[in-house]
This record gives structure tokens, sequence and C-alpha cells, in this order.
């Protein structure tokens, strides 16, 4: 039983974990659950993000990581969104649609594609453990290679990539980062893990899960135990827009609300009603523009 529980840790490490596979990647669009009227605003939206002049940038990471991104330039930009995907997915799908309202809203956009996704280095998926000092590099290389250090910064992040961001806020973060705009994040990391497995129908239970963790240490150089997005905000200075669907069957609205008690900043807290996991902009995009405009407004 004990042989059986390793190698079922070591399954469950690999699915989960590591850099997906060209199969890994099939399996995920096979479950991909977005509505075909969101995949339509994501591929209009990515249609008119590749007719801009976008920039192919790069950094290297504190443990020597090359991390790709994408950057538009708005000439007339009075700031400047750092978008961080999530688990799975890349910059394209996750911020495909918001684009060119952020644009439009007077903003240049630094697209980020997170380690051990797509085209940046890593061969871990590290639920934003290792990534949260990824933030820091990407904030570095605006204020100094991009010339962007006079403007203010606002981080956004979705699923996976709102954890990235908010488990950023225990660093040492620049003073132009003005605020946060995290969508449906998770406020447990470990727990996270736990009730993500059980959605997929793979029984991550109690007794299991610290094997699973040990992998984790081994394989893939983190501990899930290592930075908590709930932990992180008690230390919070930067405002945060929280945002989540009501509907969220993948990160339920309960972990917004953990995020939100905890967060020692200024902070607000919008509830989009029959919202399914990152689907709040399709589902009420002109509250979702409105509210962040106003963040935006409110602390730029």
């Amino acid at each position: 039983m004990a042989g059986y529980t390793v190698a079922e840790s070591l399954f469950i490490y690999h699915f989960g974990f590591e850099k997906a596979s060209d199969a890994l990647m099939r399996f995920w669009s096979r479950h991909n659950r977005t509505p075909e009227f969101a995949k339509d605003m994501i591929r209009e939206g990515c249609q008119w993000l590749k007719d801009q002049d976008v920039r192919e940038v790069s950094v290297t990471s504190f443990d020597g990581l090359s991390l790709r991104g994408h950057y538009l330039l708005n000439p007339n930009a009075e700031k400047i969104v750092v978008a961080f995907h999530g688990y799975r997915s890349n910059a394209y799908y996750d911020f495909g649609a918001q684009v060119r309202f952020y644009y439009e809203a007077g903003c240049s956009l630094l697209l980020v594609e997170q380690r051990g996704h797509l085209c940046s280095d890593g061969d871990v998926v590290d639920m934003g453990i290792l990534a949260r000092h990824d933030v820091v590099t990407w904030i570095k290389y605006v204020n100094e290679d991009l010339n962007a250090g006079r403007l203010p910064v606002f981080l956004a992040g979705i699923s996976m990539g709102a954890a990235t961001i908010l488990m950023a806020q225990e660093l040492n973060l620049p003073d132009n980062i003005k605020g946060m705009i995290a969508d449906c994040g998770f406020s447990n990391t470990y727990e996270e893990v736990r009730y993500f497995g059980s959605r997929y129908g793979v029984l991550f239970s109690k007794q299991k899960m610290p094997l699973i963790e040990q992998q984790c240490k081994i394989r893939g150089g983190f501990s899930l135990r290592e930075a908590n997005p709930v932990d992180a905000l008690k230390k919070a200075r930067i405002p945060v827009l929280f945002i989540h669907g009501t509907d969220d069957q993948l990160m339920p609205v309960e972990n917004s609300y953990q995020n939100y008690e905890a967060c020692t900043a200024p902070k607000k807290l919008v509830l989009v009603e029959g919202a399914d996991h990152a689907w709040s902009y399709f589902i009420d995009t002109e509250m979702y523009e409105k509210e962040v405009k106003r963040f935006m407004a409110e602390y730029q």
C-alpha cells in the first residue's frame, strides 16, 4: 500500500506541477469550461492585440530562468499594467479579452508568461510560490529597462496569477506599485491543491497530501506551505481590488472572502453574480471595467 501511495503521489506531481506536455495541454483543453461567447471575446481581443506593435521581452529570474512576456506601449500611457495569467494558461488567453480595455483606459501593458508555462523557462508549475519573486524581477525590468519608473504600476492577476501577485505583498516591492487587481485567487496554497485535485477526480486526501508536499520539495524545489496569499496579506501595504464570481466551482468565493478579511491595505471586494471561475469579466463586463477604472483612478 505504501508503495502504491508513493507511486500515486509521483503521478499527481507529474500531472499537477510539471511543465505541461502537449498531451497534458490537450487534456486541459478538453476540460476547459469557458463558454463560447467568452472564447469569442478572447479571440477578438487577441486579434486586436496581434494588430498592435507588441514587443517580445524577457528577464532572468532570481534562479536563472529566462522568463518571457509581451509588452504593448501606449504612447499616451498614464500607468502600466503588469498581468499574470493562471494555472496551465497563458497571457493571451487569460487577458486577451481585457487588453483593449486597459489600453484605452490609458495603460501600457506587460503580459507575463509565468515560469513553467508556454515560452518561459522552468520545469515546474509552483502555484505562485516561486513565481512571487518573479513579480519583483518584472517590476525592476519595467522601471529600469522600459523606463517606466515615473509611471504608477498596477499588477493584475487571474486565478493562480492573482495568488502570485498577492503573495508578493510580503516582498519588498517598489513604491510605484499602486494597486493589485486580484481576480478569483485562492487563499491557502496547500488547501487549494487538495481541493483542486478533488475537482478533477483525483483523491487528494489529507493523508496523501504530505507525500505530494514531499514530491514538491524534492522535485520542484518548493513547499506548498512556504507561502499563502492570506498570510502575505496580513503584511499588505498595497491596495487590492478583489474580484470573484459567486458561482466559482474551482476556487470558491470563500477564498476571496478570506483574503479580503486578512488584507491590511486599502481594499474592496467585488462579487459578480453567476460567474464561474475566471468568468467575471465576461459575465458583467460593464461592472468589471467600471470597478477597475474606479480603483486605478483612486490610487494612481
